[in-house]
């Protein structure tokens, strides 16, 4: 099953590698959209396809969105995480071994993508991680292979998030805040690339000052999508205002 191939010619060059396989190719449009996106080369391939290469199906998809472009990236992480779905290794792409194959479809045209490095072949695998709540989520990330604080992981996705806190005493405010990040460390610690203070949003309420905080958040064991990171984020606040309220700390969550 080879899924959204552009203007086919991978599945042309696949099939002509392996001319016994049962092959099923896809494409993200209609008929007619493909046609107009690839007019100079998508009936070419077909042609080649349906003459040399008869136990190749192909179909359009008619359900699912195109991968959005950021930076000439898929992205691919991200979309792999919205499937529950984890980055497990990358490998260099043969090209070579695929003569007829025409990278296509950078910016929905017939242009090929721009690599810094060469083309990559990624490997995923499910996750079968289970927690209930943040801290418990933090346990078992401690325990990823290599997880250092601090250190980002190339293949998993990251999201920032900011932090709203209002010190009620002025004259501990240097104390408090080093009792929030001890506390943010020891409970979150192991799903946070980095926290530190936005200088720039300095603010005052009833001459109580104001701090914004970003958080980067990052799992590695668990595909950590933008909805789980934005109840992970208000699963933190919440710990938060419930520890200051019980430990009599002069601090707000606003």
């Amino acid at each position: 099953l080879i899924l959204g191939d552009g203007n086919f010619s991978f599945t042309l060059a696949f099939a002509r590698l392996n001319p016994e396989a049962e092959i099923y190719a896809s494409v993200f449009e209609s008929s007619s959209e493909h046609a107009a996106k690839y007019p100079s080369s998508a009936d070419h391939y077909i042609a080649e396809i349906q003459i040399h290469c008869p136990r190749v199906h192909k179909r359009p998809l008619k359900f699912g969105a195109l991968p959005e472009h950021q930076l000439d990236s898929w992205q691919i992480a991200y979309l792999a995480a919205d499937e529950n779905l984890l980055i497990l290794e990358a490998s260099p792409f043969c090209a070579e071994k695929f003569s007829s194959y025409v990278s296509s479809g950078y910016h929905n045209s017939e242009r090929s993508f721009h690599f810094v490095d060469r083309a990559e072949t990624l490997t995923f695998v499910r996750s079968s991680a289970l927690f209930t709540t943040l801290q418990d989520l933090n346990e078992l990330e401690s325990r990823s292979f290599l997880r250092i604080r601090g250190l980002a992981h190339e293949w998993r996705p990251f999201f920032r998030r900011d932090l709203s806190i209002l010190y009620r005493n002025p004259t501990k405010l240097l104390h408090l805040e080093r009792v929030l990040f001890s506390l943010i460390d020891r409970f979150f610690g192991h799903i946070l690339i980095s926290l530190y203070e936005l200088e720039n949003l300095r603010t005052q309420y009833e001459d109580c000052p104001n701090r914004i905080y970003r958080l980067t958040w990052q799992t590695w064991r668990v595909p950590l999508t933008r909805t789980l990171c934005n109840s992970l984020h208000e699963e933190l606040k919440c710990i938060l205002s419930d520890y200051f309220v019980r430990e009599h700390l002069e601090m707000i969550v606003t």
